[in-house]
């Protein structure tokens, strides 16, 4: 009788506990000694304890291994731990499909100035993007020819070293300047950048068109000999993935 007594008692601490995860955050363990679909669920805690929640304040229900069963409700440390399981399933990730990258940059070399692109595509796999962009520059030709106003029209690719939330990337672009004020010609980039998460750092050269003044003497009088030229540019970007 003792023996069978003994295999009882630890059959009943090896019980399955079930878990009840409320809308809260909140993890509730114990046993269920009531469930009235729509309505209420009645749980036995660990201590003997019974409480009650209402049907519209849980979220789920789950089985729990005997050793975790057996821990007591703490309100505090479960809501902690709802917490950061909320932020374990919104953590960004990489994956497949249609996104978006928004650039401000800051251009120095031939040309002096800022400019802006949004490029949208999609990620044909997790690392790799490809897509097109637009934006608008605006800077000041170092050689004296001055503002360079335009709208650059390019084709983007992207490729993330790592699938974390940190990686490092590298990033070409290449299309044409389209200009408002100035000359339209070829332009192309190439960045190697970090990216956390959403946001993201880069640098790189670029090049774009432009437009060099060269005036001459002859004959008594100065002629303007205006000539193209391929701008070339150190860049700093500061942007973020939507």
């Amino acid at each position: 009788m003792m023996a069978l007594s003994t295999l009882l008692s630890f059959a009943e601490d090896k019980k399955e506990m079930e878990s009840i995860y409320l809308k809260d955050g909140s993890i509730i363990r114990g046993e269920i000694v009531e469930y009235i679909p729509n309505q209420h669920v009645t749980v036995k805690m660990g201590n003997g304890n019974q409480v009650q929640f209402q049907y519209d304040e849980i979220d789920r229900i789950e089985k729990r291994a005997p050793e975790l069963s057996e821990e007591r409700y703490d309100p505090r440390r479960d809501r902690r731990a709802g917490r950061r399981r909320r932020a374990d399933t919104t953590e960004f990730l990489l994956k497949k499909g249609f996104c978006g990258f928004f650039n401000g940059a800051i251009t120095a070399g031939d040309q002096f100035g800022q400019k802006i692109t949004l490029a949208f595509g999609g990620r044909l796999q997790p690392n790799f993007f490809l897509g097109a962009g637009a934006g608008i520059t605006t800077t000041d030709d170092t050689n004296g020819y001055g503002n360079h106003i335009s709208v650059p029209l390019f084709l983007d690719t992207r490729f993330d070293l790592l699938k974390k939330k940190v990686s490092p990337f590298i990033e070409g672009r290449v299309g044409t300047e389209i200009a408002i004020q100035g000359i339209t010609g070829f332009y192309g980039a190439a960045f190697l950048g970090c990216r956390f998460r959403r946001f993201q750092l880069s640098t790189g050269f670029e090049i774009t068109p432009g437009l060099e003044e060269d005036y001459y003497y002859e004959y008594g009088e100065f002629f303007d000999n205006d000539h193209d030229y391929h701008a070339k540019n150190f860049v700093i970007n500061l942007g973020f993935e939507f």
